[in-house]
């Protein structure tokens, strides 16, 4: 499915945590860009973007992008008319650097070519092509919209947690809670 349901069972409490991408995560949860389905049918307990059901209970969810009725309002001042906008600022950020993870899926290449694509793509990583590249069309296109800017300037993993540190954190708290 896509990251929307995701977020949004999270969000609701129905699922702990959920991987998000770097990008994916600072287009829809900082950015506040982005908007999608989820289904609420109660009789569909996935929560994906579409009911298992096609006639099932479908809610819009539209973090970014809403208009309220009365235009000279901003959206965060309007509640009833924007419920979903930037609600994914509360969310914690889990950083772990030694969790990389990479799909190829929307660049499928003949096998004959693969080798030299496959090269360009390190190259390009090696030589910071794609940082720039990231810096342009992700983070100036979508800037930090949660009011953490102080964070967002100390960089990525400012306000983060590593998974070392919270195994730690559950450690010393149940500890703490069985003494």
């Amino acid at each position: 499915d896509d990251y929307l349901p995701a977020l949004e069972g999270m969000y609701n409490k129905r699922c702990l945590a959920t991987i998000v991408g770097k990008n994916e995560w600072r287009l829809l949860v900082k950015g506040g860009i982005g908007a999608g389905t989820v289904c609420v049918d109660p009789t569909d307990t996935r929560g994906n973007s579409a009911c298992e059901d096609p006639n099932g209970l479908v809610r819009k969810v539209e973090i970014g992008g809403c208009r309220c009725k009365d235009t000279t309002i901003n959206p965060s001042d309007c509640p009833k008319d924007c419920p979903d906008h930037l609600k994914y600022c509360s969310v914690l950020e889990v950083f772990d650097p030694n969790f990389q993870y990479y799909m190829n899926f929307a660049l499928p290449v003949s096998s004959a070519l693969e080798q030299y694509v496959s090269a360009w793509v390190l190259f390009a990583r090696q030589g910071g092509v794609t940082m720039r590249l990231r810096q342009k069309y992700v983070e100036q296109v979508s800037p930090n919209m949660c009011g953490d800017e102080e964070a967002d300037q100390a960089g990525d993993d400012s306000q983060s947690l590593d998974l070392k540190s919270m195994a730690g954190t559950f450690v010393i708290s149940g500890t703490f809670m069985l003494a």
